[in-house]
């Protein structure tokens, strides 16, 4: 005797085929809505401590020079032209492990890398030049290209370098630097101090004033 099946509606197997397939979208569609923040939260974070890094970087190289150079800073020559010699983006160089000092070449591409803020996305913004950096050294590294000391300054108060604008490699007194600090990372601007800690603060953290230990403006 043959088998029967039972007689099934193609419309009904194409409906539900439907159903699921919208519900697999709506499904999907949430799921974004849910995953797209938490990715973007990772990726400042990330962002975040990688700069955080740099930064710690640089302060670690720069406590490594003062400790072979008599606790001088490197030296700063906060405007234009300047030779390499007076600039603490290729004097800080061997103390980071990069030998090479050559304005161009693997040496100038490395510390660019260290001197690149990673929350910053045109690549006119990042450094491209052997002065330029996202990170600028602090008041107490002096502008004349001389080394500076930090006697009379209180060093874990004292800012050594802070994230700044267009490339700036050195803080100016003129702007007032309280007011052109860019605030990347959660509204906030990332540093280190003269002791080699770091930390994030936000606006109003940044103290308006030259008399200030923060800024290291005065010993």
């Amino acid at each position: 005797m043959p088998a029967h099946f039972p007689h099934r509606d193609p419309r009904s197997c194409r409906a539900f085929s439907l159903l699921e397939l919208l519900a697999g979208i709506s499904i999907t569609a949430l799921l974004a809505a849910l995953l797209l923040p938490m990715i973007v939260r990772m990726k400042t974070q990330a962002a975040e401590t990688r700069c955080l890094a740099n930064l710690r970087t640089l302060a670690q190289g720069t406590l490594l020079y003062q400790a072979e150079n008599g606790g001088l800073l490197p030296p700063n020559y906060a405007f234009s032209g300047g030779t390499p010699e007076q600039i603490w983006t290729v004097e800080l160089r061997p103390y980071l492990k990069i030998d090479d000092k050559g304005r161009t070449g693997a040496g100038m591409e490395q510390m660019a890398k260290i001197l690149t803020c990673p929350a910053i996305s045109q690549p006119a913004d990042k450094p491209s030049k052997w002065w330029e950096s996202n990170y600028a050294a602090g008041l107490c590294f002096g502008s004349d290209g001389s080394p500076q000391r930090i006697a009379g300054r209180k060093a874990s108060a004292t800012v050594m370098f802070m994230e700044s604008k267009d490339r700036l490699r050195s803080m100016y007194a003129t702007p007032l630097p309280w007011e052109s600090v860019p605030y990347r990372h959660s509204d906030a601007v990332q540093m280190a101090f003269l002791d080699g800690h770091t930390e994030a603060r936000k606006q109003a953290d940044i103290p308006k004033s030259f008399d200030d230990p923060f800024w290291g403006a005065k010993p």
